[in-house]
């Protein structure tokens, strides 16, 4: 052996490997195996996203099916109370309510017409 080399000791067949070769072969190994182990990971992480997004979209239609709820019982008890309050006639109205009514609709009417002919 002239140092340049390795031999390794088969029982069929002795031959000489040069250290590049058994190098390369070492590196190709590690490749591979680091191949593996970032399609492992790359695996898990999609798996995780993928949980991740599911979870995101459940949680948004909760959200909106409370918020249709929520706001269709809005509605519904707006509507009743406006209807309710057109029964009585506005009898019941203290002083107070009439006078901010009246605020209300004088402010509404200069809004709505402010810079027209009708102001």
């Amino acid at each position: 052996m002239d140092g340049s080399g390795t031999r390794i000791y088969d029982p069929f067949l002795t031959f000489h490997l040069s250290p590049s070769l058994v190098m390369v072969s070492y590196h190709r190994e590690w490749r591979e195996k680091q191949t593996s182990i970032i399609a492992d990971k790359d695996e898990r992480s999609e798996s995780k996203r993928q949980e991740t997004i599911g979870a995101a979209h459940e949680s948004i239609d909760r959200f909106y099916e409370d918020y249709n709820q929520k706001k269709a019982k809005s509605i519904t008890e707006n509507r009743y109370r406006f209807l309710e309050g057109n029964a009585k006639g506005g009898e019941d109205d203290d002083e107070g309510e009439g006078e901010e009514k009246k605020r209300v609709s004088r402010a509404f009417s200069r809004w709505m017409f402010r810079g027209s002919r009708f102001s």
